[in-house]
């Protein structure tokens, strides 16, 4: 008879086997390499990397781990917590917002990321001409 004893032991004999075969999947990056890699095990191939014209989950996902936006979600829906912009002052009316950049906040290139970054893709997320490519 198969009993709930086999039925565990066999759960944990898969199981072990499946961690088993995702570290033999593991492809070690050469020594001397100065490039990152990043890979994402995904259902679907992201149709768009532009956070601005992402439609489907996989495409957020590939974009959050490609972007740092001012903030970063927290876990359980906490309070935003700092991301390019390290700290962030909100007037008495709550009107205006004021960011703080993080003095190393760089682009892959080297380049500093600036404040005008963030505006001119907030000026871009809103042009009628952005909505006619989604």
């Amino acid at each position: 008879m198969f009993g709930w004893r086999n039925s565990r032991v066999l759960v944990i004999g898969a199981t072990g086997l499946v961690l088993l075969a995702l570290g033999a999947c593991r492809k070690p990056v050469p020594a001397g390499t100065t490039a990152s890699v990043l890979r994402i095990s995904q259902r679907n191939e992201p149709a768009s990397l532009d956070p601005q014209l992402a439609t489907l989950p996989d495409e957020y996902f590939s974009a959050r781990a490609l972007f740092e936006g001012l903030t970063t979600p927290a876990p359980g829906g906490d309070a935003p917590r700092p991301g390019v912009a390290e700290h962030w002052n909100v007037s008495a009316d709550g009107l205006v917002w004021t960011f703080h950049l993080r003095t190393n906040a760089m682009w892959s290139n080297g380049d500093p990321v600036t404040a005008a970054d963030f505006v001119y893709s907030y000026h871009r997320m809103l042009t009628p001409a952005l909505a006619d490519l989604v």
